[in-house]
């Protein structure tokens, strides 16, 4: 696995981690329609954020900068991601 494919790995797990510190928060925030709301924008930013890494995997591969071997880990690891 080349180190861009690391770094690429490494960011789709810190957004997974970051969306589950935020889901926690949401659950935490009983009442507080506006903190929930917040965290709900924050939610949306990055899984925007998980949409954009897609695409930059998806035109690397296109363009054929990526080992179809780390294109597969990295299309498998974004497909689970977004059914979460």
């Amino acid at each position: 696995m080349t180190e861009i494919v690391r770094i690429l790995y490494e960011l789709y797990r810190l957004l997974e981690r970051t969306l589950e510190m935020i889901d926690e928060r949401i659950e935490r925030s009983e009442g507080d329609a506006r903190t929930r709301q917040l965290y709900e924008e924050y939610r949306s930013i990055v899984r925007e954020m998980v949409g954009r890494l897609g695409e930059l995997v998806a035109k690397m591969h296109a363009d054929r900068v990526l080992d179809p071997k780390d294109t597969k880990v990295l299309v498998k690891i974004a497909t689970n991601f977004m059914r979460c």
